[in-house]
């Protein structure tokens, strides 16, 4: 979803860059959201662990 708004602002910035900036920030975009991905289901496997009552070293 974070694609989509990221995407759709893009339409309300002034268009003053060739298409290379957009596959830029297409790329940038994509790797953002893949990172907040990955980040939020580490943070729910370390809260299930957590949950679990498991002590061990994650």
């Amino acid at each position: 979803m974070a694609i989509v708004t990221e995407i759709r602002s893009w339409h309300r910035a002034p268009r003053d860059r060739g298409v290379s900036d957009v596959r830029a920030r297409l790329a940038r975009t994509l790797a953002t959201a893949l990172r907040r991905m990955a980040e939020a289901r580490y943070a729910q496997q370390v809260d299930r662990l957590a949950r679990s009552g498991h002590g061990g070293v994650l």
